[in-house]
């Protein structure tokens, strides 16, 4: 950690990431379109979330390329039980990445639960240093952190399309097992190491019908996921073996083709 600024006013805790995210459709305006003005839709879908069988929740998500970059959002609605009560947690996901090679632009998060707001987001300060900004109804911090070399990905919980971007930009890269770099945006935020490994494609029976399915593990001690695509990169199902947690994407009549944007070369060091 480099320094932490209290931000008293909620449009300081914004700024940054106001500048960053100018270019993206607002949360509303996204799902009402399906795409940002002026993109091209890589892939479109939902996953039914479930926990031991019982149906959870669902998430709704959308990847574009619009120019150079390429814009990842989702919007999910999970229930939970929180202090003995059910309640509906809602998310919204929007995230900026270079269409080229990977590289996090912006990242911008918003969580309603029980009257409350909790808003995240990551800025770019600089080649070197990233700030963290956290914001609950209306009170926040940032925190500035050095940047680990190599591609960063970024995880936070209920928001499983960010586990699909990962699998996304590796499918089609060759590899045994390979180190990334992880930021996870919790309570306490963290910069970490994990590793992702290439296990034996497998038959899979999903929308009815088997197809043959390439299989990605997930690495992050005690985190494990595994996780199986179609030929063409399409995340079809995530499970936690662990807690018999299921992120599947819900079978549709039509569902567009992601076009993987060219991958960048892998990098020596993790990333």
């Amino acid at each position: 950690m480099i320094s932490t600024v209290r931000l008293r006013m909620r449009m300081l805790a914004l700024a940054a990431l106001a500048i960053a995210v100018a270019a993206t459709a607002p949360f509303a305006a996204a799902q009402e379109s399906g795409a940002t003005p002026g993109s091209r839709l890589l892939d479109k879908g939902t996953f039914l979330i479930s926990l031991r069988g019982k149906l959870l929740g669902r998430e709704n998500f959308a990847i574009d390329v619009a120019g150079d970059s390429m814009v990842v959002r989702a919007t999910s609605i999970v229930s939970h039980r929180i202090d003995g009560v059910d309640q509906q947690v809602k998310k919204l996901l929007n995230m900026t990445v270079s269409r080229d090679d990977y590289a996090l632009r912006n990242y911008l998060s918003n969580e309603r639960v029980g009257g409350h707001e909790r808003i995240r987001g990551i800025s770019l300060s600089s080649d070197t240093v990233f700030t963290i900004f956290k914001e609950v109804d209306g009170r926040g911090i940032g925190t500035a952190y050095p940047m680990p070399p190599g591609r960063v990905y970024v995880l936070e919980s209920q928001l499983y399309t960010l586990m699909y971007y990962i699998a996304l930009s590796l499918h089609s890269q060759p590899f045994d097992v390979r180190p990334i770099n992880i930021v996870t945006l919790a309570d306490r935020d963290t910069t970490a190491e994990a590793q992702v490994a290439r296990l034996p494609s497998e038959p899979l029976r999903w929308g009815g019908k088997s197809v043959t399915a390439s299989h990605l593990q997930f690495r992050q001690e005690p985190l494990v996921f595994d996780l199986w695509l179609d030929r063409q990169g399409r995340l079809l199902l995530m499970t936690h073996t662990g807690t018999g947690l299921r992120i599947e994407r819900e079978a549709a009549t039509t569902t567009p083709r992601p076009r993987t944007p060219a991958a960048a070369k892998s990098p020596s060091k993790p990333g």
